[in-house]
């Protein structure tokens, strides 16, 4: 019950540079969902690239990929969590995906993984924004040490002495790159 009264007060959209992690956060949540603190939801990601331009377009899409009884039931329970991920990616259907969202929004909890010029629909004020922050000095040597050990020193001083590989660095799926 705790996490539904965190979930319930409005839908949230994450935004983020490229390559900041939205889609990363939204394989946690769905993770997360697992977990028995959450288990009472039932996660839907759904990869707004991969969405049709038509009515009801969200539980067509399901429906396409799934057996949609399930998802009748949680929605009927109001356990379904919709996760939107790349509204930024939703090409043709971006259209009338705002408007199944402004319609829809109610109907079952939502989260929205977005680039921030993206998300700029009508309905958007109804959704807490969340944005997905650079890593600070801290967090970048830490996870350089825990990927490189040893040779976490090479990397690091280079990153001290070139402007563009630390602002690279701040980015956790480029960062990841240049650890690589």
């Amino acid at each position: 019950e705790v996490c539904r009264s965190r979930l319930a007060p409005a839908p949230a959209v994450v935004v983020g540079e490229p390559a900041a992690g939205k889609t990363t956060f939204s394989r946690q949540l769905l993770t997360y969902c697992a977990r028995d603190e959450a288990r009472w939801l039932v996660p839907v990601v759904v990869r707004c690239a991969e969405l049709r331009a038509e009515e009801n377009m969200v539980r067509a899409h399901v429906s396409r990929r799934f057996d949609d009884g399930w998802f009748d039931e949680a929605e009927r329970r109001g356990r379904v969590l919709v996760i939107l991920d790349g509204y930024d990616e939703a090409g043709e259907a971006k259209a009338a995906l705002d408007v199944e969202l402004a319609r829809d929004v109610d109907r079952y909890a939502v989260v929205v993984t977005s680039r921030e010029t993206a998300f700029d629909g009508l309905f958007s004020a109804r959704f807490r924004r969340l944005e997905l922050a650079r890593l600070d000095d801290g967090q970048r040597r830490a996870l350089v040490r825990r990927r490189l050990g040893d040779r976490a020193n090479a990397l690091l001083k280079d990153m001290s002495l070139n402007a563009s590989l630390s602002r690279m660095g701040e980015n956790p799926l480029l960062l990841e790159v240049a650890i690589a």
